[in-house]
């Protein structure tokens, strides 16, 4: 349903823009395609498009028109118009569908966005509370000196995985400053050096996170 909205949306962004009265009128617009039986518009795949307004091809064109001259979803436009546009558009099934299929392959520095279909903090918190077999509120409570390591761990993982910044992570463990969390992610990351056992521990966290996340 997003995707059908979405499609009548650019299809109407010239008449949005006063540019045209119509959007057939649109030179460079695919509306065309959508309603012309013309071999000029056989690269354009549309038929999933169309096949979700009816399910036989001969009436495409008639419930396309249709469609087009129905009202839009103001909901939908709002979302659209804003500066600033959501990661996901969809509904629940939808954004996990995307984490499942996308977060290994595109989890990448040099893409902010891939950033989006890392796991949740809160799927971090759980998955690490329930390897180390802790009440969750000990990855949050911590007294100074007293070395927490599950907490520990489940920064470092929450930095690396998401790579939110620290006083995001600190404000999700409840920490008060961001100088503590940066102290919490080095010492991981020093005993990772030489801590074989640790580093098995961390890589089994890992695929637990990743395998919780491709089969939400």
């Amino acid at each position: 349903n997003y995707l059908l909205q979405l499609v009548r949306y650019i299809h109407r962004n010239p008449v949005r823009a006063n540019i045209v009265e119509r959007p057939g009128d649109y030179p460079w617009s695919s509306h065309g395609a959508y309603t012309l039986k013309s071999g000029k518009w056989a690269w354009l795949y549309k038929d999933f498009i169309l096949s979700m307004l009816t399910r036989k091809p001969s009436l495409y064109e008639e419930e396309y028109k249709r469609f087009m001259h129905e009202s839009e979803d103001d909901e939908i436009i709002g979302m659209l118009k804003k500066k600033k546009s959501p990661a996901f558009l969809g509904g629940p099934k939808f954004v996990e569908w995307v984490k499942k299929t996308f977060y290994s392959e595109k989890q990448d520095c040099s893409i902010p966005e891939s950033h989006f279909l890392a796991p949740e903090i809160s799927r971090i918190k759980q998955i690490v509370s329930e390897y180390y077999e802790i009440d969750p509120a000990k990855l949050i409570n911590t007294r100074r000196g007293v070395s927490n390591e599950p907490r520990d761990v489940a920064i470092f993982l929450t930095r690396k995985l998401r790579r939110d910044t620290l006083p995001a992570i600190g404000d999700a463990f409840g920490m008060s400053g961001y100088s503590s969390v940066s102290s919490a992610i080095e010492r991981v990351r020093k005993r990772l050096s030489d801590d074989g056992e640790l580093k098995k521990r961390q890589d089994a966290l890992c695929k637990l996170i990743k395998k919780g996340q491709t089969e939400t």
